[in-house]
């Protein structure tokens, strides 16, 4: 990257193709989705597209948390998260949640023309992975994951 870290911005290291969810979909569907397309979180959005919430991996360990009440083992949760992408095509109370009773609505944005630092600095303070990027409406256009700041990062010389 020829530009110093400070001046990137967030257009240029990007993700633009993101899967997205509705609130109201069920969540067995988007787990299917997640896995499908290997994601650790997906954008909630309404029907014009605007960013209502995010669905990730930590909301679905805090939802294995309450169902099961202990302690999260990796097999248990893979386990989980297998049954419950499966669980529509069973009928379960679980398989006809929303994805708006489990996403986290109060999600950090950024927008285009923001620095990958800033962003970076966001993400510490807020201690995400992923950060959604929308347009002057708040439609979704992007995710700023942490990788890819790993990537600008370490592209310079």
């Amino acid at each position: 990257m020829a530009a110093k870290n400070q001046d990137v911005r967030v257009r240029e290291v990007m993700a633009r193709d993101v899967v997205i969810v509705h609130p109201d979909d069920p969540l067995s569907e988007a787990v299917s989705l997640m896995f499908e397309n290997q994601v650790s979180a997906v954008p909630v959005v309404d029907k014009r597209q605007r960013c209502k919430g995010i669905l990730s991996t930590t909301d679905l360990i805090t939802l294995f948390r309450k169902q099961s009440a202990g302690s999260v083992e990796p097999d248990e949760l893979d386990q989980f998260t297998e049954d419950l992408a499966d669980a529509n095509q069973r009928g379960s109370r679980l398989g006809r949640r929303q994805v708006a009773e489990v996403m986290t609505a109060d999600v950090m944005t950024v927008t285009l023309e923001d620095t990958i630092l800033v962003a970076a600095r966001e993400m510490l303070r807020i201690r995400v992975h992923r950060l959604v990027v929308v347009d002057a409406q708040q439609r979704v256009i992007g995710i700023l994951s942490t990788m890819d700041l790993l990537e600008a990062f370490s592209a310079e010389s």
